[in-house]
């Protein structure tokens, strides 16, 4: 069955997040962050990647359907993605490629789009996630 799930791993460490995703049987964790970086050095790209590859879940990284460098400071500045939203969307109207190419990634089985945020309203994850899904995908359940 073909699943999207999204999850945030803030006030959350590695180890906490790893049976959460195996307990979905979740096969594939898309990184959409536009740079995969981290303050906190278990969520940068490598050490991710190594903690799921560790437990049978395969890593990639897509940037495109992150946050543009120059709407970051904005974010970091006022902490309300909300304040961001309508320009994100639009920005992710314009990435009709990448995000195709992102759904044929996802498409054949259960994947996650991890990110930083806990609570989804206030993650660009879920407007990827939203616009996958007028692409041609099921909607994200947040894990």
């Amino acid at each position: 069955m073909k699943s999207l799930f999204a999850i945030g791993d803030e006030g959350r460490t590695v180890d906490e997040l790893l049976p959460r995703l195996r307990s979905n049987r979740v096969e594939l964790a898309v990184d959409v962050r536009a740079v995969p970086l981290s303050h906190r050095r278990d969520f940068s790209r490598d050490a991710r990647a190594a903690a799921l590859e560790g437990v049978s879940i395969a890593y990639a990284h897509r940037a495109a359907p992150g946050t543009p460098k120059t709407m970051r400071p904005r974010r970091k500045s006022n902490h309300d993605f909300g304040t961001l939203k309508a320009p994100f969307d639009k920005h992710l109207r314009d990435q009709t490629a990448p995000l195709l190419e992102l759904i044929e990634l996802v498409r054949p089985g259960r994947t996650c789009l991890p990110c930083f945020e806990a609570d989804p309203a206030q993650c660009h994850r879920s407007s990827a996630a939203a616009a996958a899904r007028r692409l041609d995908r099921p909607p994200a359940k947040h894990l």
